[in-house]
């Protein structure tokens, strides 16, 4: 008897349904256990009839969803292969940390860089729940973001030198104390930095923006071999805005002063002009004029992109942000950069954002 091609088909198409793909994979719990810990882990395969763990410390398994206790801090891996039908076969393999019992230091990345934030956090294997205190000492350059009592379970802390810092937590567990201390290499990092002249010599200093606020490098200023006319010609002399050019003697004719040099903010539409009785600001126009600084000024430098106004008086160096309101009447906050003297050119290098 002659079968039907087409009932053939159907009946090959209903052989395979319920047949499910060969898939390998599993989860464990918790992720991150403990020495002596158990560590329960899920199987999530599909499709397979035999089961085969390894969990890099020589002990195996043949159950489905199999509970294992890892004796010793470290990393393991852990394997799973199944098979279907004795014949077909997957392997999966995860990576497991297993943390020790004794309390530790632990920091939130590898690789520390100065006026990089970092954690620093008390890992405190604790399932019994006992009362805990932390006292932490750091070093004395570091600078503390968060937990600034000094006895908290974490801190949020940057390194404004490089170099081997050391980091001492006294954690009292329960009835136990434990004196812990951990050797930090921090390297340095560098951001953008601040450009400027002295004594017709070029010099540098970074900043770094943490937590939306701008820090500046606690070093001195790095002489640079840069051209200083390269430099010098950062200072705006002419600036062509609209169907207008500005030079100084223009501007300093709608300011009313006599100007030594200007920088304009293209952005917000206005002018910044300063001579030795100090700093002004403006609308294009001339209108809204108010005075920033009553010092000498010597430079000054608009970083629109950073949001600063730097200027430089024979204190040192300064910087603000830049204003934005139309009356130029907000509050107006000078961050002192550095204590460099006779700094005559300023500029910004923001290639390091």
């Amino acid at each position: 008897m002659k079968i039907n091609k087409f009932v053939l088909w159907i009946l090959g198409s209903l052989s395979l349904v319920g047949c499910k793909q060969l898939t390998c994979d599993f989860t464990c719990t918790p992720a991150v256990p403990r020495a002596g810990e158990p560590v329960t882990f899920s199987n999530k395969s599909t499709g397979a009839d035999d089961f085969f763990w390894t969990f890099g410390d020589n002990a195996t398994s043949e159950t489905n969803s199999p509970t294992h206790i890892f004796k010793k801090p470290g990393t393991y891996t852990v394997t799973l292969q199944v098979m279907r039908n004795k014949v077909e076969k997957r392997v999966c393999t995860h990576q497991i940390t297993v943390g020790d019992t004794i309390p530790a230091i632990a920091v939130s990345s590898d690789s520390v860089c100065t006026y990089v934030p970092v954690t620093l956090q008390a890992d405190v294997y604790n399932p019994w729940k006992h009362a805990t205190a932390y006292e932490w000492s750091l070093p004395s350059s570091a600078v503390v973001l968060q937990g600034a009592d000094m006895n908290s379970a974490s801190m949020l802390v940057y390194f404004p030198h490089a170099g081997a810092q050391t980091v001492q937590l006294t954690l009292q567990l329960g009835e136990k104390t434990f004196n812990l201390q951990k050797v930090i290499e921090v390297t340095p990092s560098q951001g953008p930095s601040v450009l400027m002249t002295r004594a017709e010599q070029p010099y540098e200093q970074h900043f770094f923006t943490v937590l939306g606020q701008r820090v500046y490098a606690e070093v001195e200023p790095t002489a640079l071999d840069t051209n200083i006319t390269l430099l010098k010609q950062e200072q705006d002399t002419v600036f062509v805005y609209g169907d207008s050019t500005f030079t100084v003697k223009k501007v300093g004719q709608r300011m009313g002063k006599t100007l030594v040099g200007f920088q304009p903010d293209r952005l917000m539409g206005k002018l910044y002009g300063y001579n030795h009785e100090g700093l002004w600001v403006s609308a294009i126009t001339g209108q809204y004029l108010r005075q920033l600084v009553t010092n000498p000024v010597q430079a000054i430098k608009v970083d629109v992109a950073g949001n600063r106004l730097y200027w430089a008086t024979p204190e040192g160096v300064f910087c603000a942000r830049l204003l934005q309101t139309r009356d130029n009447q907000e509050a107006f906050v000078p961050d002192t950069v550095n204590t460099c003297s006779d700094v005559t050119c300023l500029s910004v290098n923001l290639s390091k954002h």
